[in-house]
Protein backbone atom coordinates (compact mmCIF):
# COMPACT_ATOMS: atom_id res chain seq x y z
CA UNK A 1 0.00 0.00 0.00
CA UNK A 2 1.31 3.38 -0.93
CA UNK A 3 -0.20 6.74 0.05
CA UNK A 4 -1.35 7.15 -3.55
CA UNK A 5 -2.95 3.70 -3.77
CA UNK A 6 -6.75 3.42 -3.92
CA UNK A 7 -8.35 3.33 -0.50
CA UNK A 8 -11.99 3.92 -1.36
CA UNK A 9 -14.13 4.02 -4.48
CA UNK A 10 -17.75 5.12 -4.95
CA UNK A 11 -20.21 6.14 -7.64
CA UNK A 12 -21.35 9.75 -7.26
CA UNK A 13 -24.33 9.40 -9.58
CA UNK A 14 -22.39 10.38 -12.70
CA UNK A 15 -18.97 8.72 -12.48
CA UNK A 16 -16.75 6.54 -10.31
CA UNK A 17 -14.60 8.47 -7.87
CA UNK A 18 -11.39 7.16 -6.32
CA UNK A 19 -9.85 8.28 -3.04
CA UNK A 20 -6.20 7.53 -2.27
CA UNK A 21 -4.94 6.53 1.18
CA UNK A 22 -3.39 9.99 1.55
CA UNK A 23 -6.67 11.68 0.59
CA UNK A 24 -8.60 9.42 2.96
CA UNK A 25 -6.25 10.27 5.83
CA UNK A 26 -6.66 14.01 5.16
CA UNK A 27 -10.45 13.67 4.95
CA UNK A 28 -10.67 11.63 8.16
CA UNK A 29 -8.45 14.28 9.78
CA UNK A 30 -10.98 16.92 8.71
CA UNK A 31 -13.76 14.97 10.41
CA UNK A 32 -11.60 14.53 13.52
CA UNK A 33 -10.99 18.29 13.69
CA UNK A 34 -14.73 18.98 13.42
CA UNK A 35 -15.55 16.41 16.11
CA UNK A 36 -12.83 17.85 18.35
CA UNK A 37 -14.55 21.26 18.25
CA UNK A 38 -17.59 19.66 19.91
CA UNK A 39 -15.71 19.04 23.19
CA UNK A 40 -16.40 15.31 23.11
CA UNK A 41 -14.37 13.06 25.38
CA UNK A 42 -13.16 9.50 24.71
CA UNK A 43 -16.05 7.16 25.49
CA UNK A 44 -18.74 9.67 24.47
CA UNK A 45 -21.34 8.26 22.09
CA UNK A 46 -21.95 9.64 18.59
CA UNK A 47 -24.81 8.47 16.35
CA UNK A 48 -24.59 7.78 12.64
CA UNK A 49 -27.61 7.50 10.36
CA UNK A 50 -26.76 7.27 6.68
CA UNK A 51 -26.69 4.91 3.77
CA UNK A 52 -23.26 3.55 2.82
CA UNK A 53 -21.21 6.46 1.51
CA UNK A 54 -17.72 7.91 1.87
CA UNK A 55 -18.83 10.27 4.65
CA UNK A 56 -19.88 7.24 6.72
CA UNK A 57 -16.34 5.87 6.55
CA UNK A 58 -14.76 9.25 7.33
CA UNK A 59 -17.03 9.91 10.32
CA UNK A 60 -16.63 6.37 11.66
CA UNK A 61 -12.83 6.38 11.39
CA UNK A 62 -12.55 9.91 12.81
CA UNK A 63 -14.76 9.04 15.79
CA UNK A 64 -12.90 5.80 16.48
CA UNK A 65 -9.58 7.64 16.21
CA UNK A 66 -10.74 10.05 18.93
CA UNK A 67 -11.87 7.22 21.20
CA UNK A 68 -15.57 7.97 20.66
CA UNK A 69 -18.17 5.19 20.59
CA UNK A 70 -20.11 5.04 17.31
CA UNK A 71 -23.82 4.18 17.46
CA UNK A 72 -24.90 3.26 13.90
CA UNK A 73 -28.64 3.45 13.23
CA UNK A 74 -30.69 1.60 10.63
CA UNK A 75 -31.26 4.19 7.90
CA UNK A 76 -34.81 3.00 7.15
CA UNK A 77 -35.89 2.55 10.77
CA UNK A 78 -38.76 4.43 12.40
CA UNK A 79 -37.80 7.75 14.01
CA UNK A 80 -39.08 6.59 17.42
CA UNK A 81 -36.74 3.58 17.33
CA UNK A 82 -33.82 5.79 16.27
CA UNK A 83 -34.58 8.25 19.07
CA UNK A 84 -34.79 5.41 21.58
CA UNK A 85 -31.35 4.09 20.56
CA UNK A 86 -29.77 7.55 20.65
CA UNK A 87 -31.26 8.37 24.06
CA UNK A 88 -30.50 4.93 25.52
CA UNK A 89 -26.87 5.21 24.37
CA UNK A 90 -26.60 8.82 25.58
CA UNK A 91 -25.43 10.02 22.15
CA UNK A 92 -24.24 13.62 22.16
CA UNK A 93 -23.83 14.11 18.42
CA UNK A 94 -25.62 12.65 15.39
CA UNK A 95 -24.55 12.56 11.76
CA UNK A 96 -27.69 12.42 9.60
CA UNK A 97 -27.77 11.91 5.86
CA UNK A 98 -31.12 13.64 5.56
CA UNK A 99 -31.80 16.75 7.65
CA UNK A 100 -35.54 16.24 7.17
CA UNK A 101 -35.34 13.31 9.57
CA UNK A 102 -34.24 15.66 12.35
CA UNK A 103 -37.76 17.12 12.38
CA UNK A 104 -39.11 13.72 13.48
CA UNK A 105 -36.30 13.12 16.01
CA UNK A 106 -36.00 16.58 17.55
CA UNK A 107 -38.46 16.18 20.41
CA UNK A 108 -37.52 12.56 21.19
CA UNK A 109 -33.70 12.41 21.06
CA UNK A 110 -33.02 14.36 24.26
CA UNK A 111 -29.31 13.70 24.74
CA UNK A 112 -28.16 15.20 21.44
CA UNK A 113 -26.20 18.45 21.59
CA UNK A 114 -25.33 18.64 17.87
CA UNK A 115 -26.85 17.25 14.68
CA UNK A 116 -24.71 17.34 11.51
CA UNK A 117 -26.68 16.93 8.27
CA UNK A 118 -25.05 15.70 5.07
CA UNK A 119 -27.94 17.22 3.15
CA UNK A 120 -29.33 20.60 4.13
CA UNK A 121 -29.84 21.18 7.84
CA UNK A 122 -33.20 22.48 9.07
CA UNK A 123 -33.29 26.25 9.37
CA UNK A 124 -33.68 28.00 12.72
CA UNK A 125 -32.37 25.11 14.80
CA UNK A 126 -29.33 25.83 16.97
CA UNK A 127 -28.42 22.12 17.26
CA UNK A 128 -28.48 21.36 13.53
CA UNK A 129 -25.74 22.31 11.09
CA UNK A 130 -24.85 21.21 7.57
CA UNK A 131 -21.68 19.18 7.15
CA UNK A 132 -20.39 21.79 4.67
CA UNK A 133 -20.50 24.46 7.39
CA UNK A 134 -19.27 22.15 10.16
CA UNK A 135 -16.22 20.62 8.49
CA UNK A 136 -12.95 22.55 8.13
CA UNK A 137 -12.22 23.55 4.54
CA UNK A 138 -8.88 21.71 4.31
CA UNK A 139 -7.60 18.33 5.36
CA UNK A 140 -6.03 18.15 8.79
CA UNK A 141 -3.42 15.71 10.10
CA UNK A 142 -4.83 12.66 11.83
CA UNK A 143 -4.64 12.69 15.62
CA UNK A 144 -3.16 9.68 17.41
CA UNK A 145 -5.92 7.56 18.91
CA UNK A 146 -6.35 7.52 22.69
CA UNK A 147 -8.33 4.26 22.40
CA UNK A 148 -6.95 1.15 24.02
CA UNK A 149 -7.53 -2.48 23.13
CA UNK A 150 -10.62 -3.81 24.86
CA UNK A 151 -12.44 -0.46 25.02
CA UNK A 152 -15.91 -0.14 23.52
CA UNK A 153 -15.76 1.11 19.91
CA UNK A 154 -19.28 0.60 18.52
CA UNK A 155 -22.66 0.11 20.12
CA UNK A 156 -25.00 -1.82 17.81
CA UNK A 157 -28.72 -2.10 18.52
CA UNK A 158 -31.03 -4.84 17.26
CA UNK A 159 -33.76 -3.88 14.82
CA UNK A 160 -36.43 -4.01 17.52
CA UNK A 161 -38.81 -6.13 15.46
CA UNK A 162 -40.17 -7.85 18.59
CA UNK A 163 -40.07 -4.83 20.90
CA UNK A 164 -37.66 -2.03 21.73
CA UNK A 165 -34.18 -2.26 20.14
CA UNK A 166 -31.54 -3.76 22.41
CA UNK A 167 -27.82 -3.02 22.55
Amino acid sequence: MSPEGKAYRWFDGAAWVDMSWAQAAAEVGRWQAALAKENLKPGDRVGLCSRNRVEWMCFDQAALGLGLVVVPLFYNDRPDNMAYCLTDAGAKLLLLEDGKLWEALRTQANTLERVVCLNDAPKADAKAVSAKQWLPKKGVALQPSPAKAGELATLVYTSGTTGRPRA
